[in-house]
């Protein structure tokens, strides 16, 4: 999965540029918990747990 290069780059995926935002639906950008990229929302906290036990990350 692509979270899992940016977590091994560290990259913080503490925003979510295209949630919700139905202009973007077709195109396949948009995430929300009622469609099919629903999975990336949970990933992207654990990426962001992640970083933050390591201290990469400050609340």
């Amino acid at each position: 999965m692509v979270i899992d290069a940016l977590v091994r780059r560290r990259v913080p995926l503490s925003a979510v540029w295209v949630y919700d935002f139905a202009h973007q639906e077709g195109e396949g950008w948009n995430i929300t918990y009622r469609n099919g990229r629903r999975a990336v929302l949970p990933a992207i906290s654990a990426a962001n747990t992640t970083f933050r036990t390591e201290g990469c990350l400050t609340r």
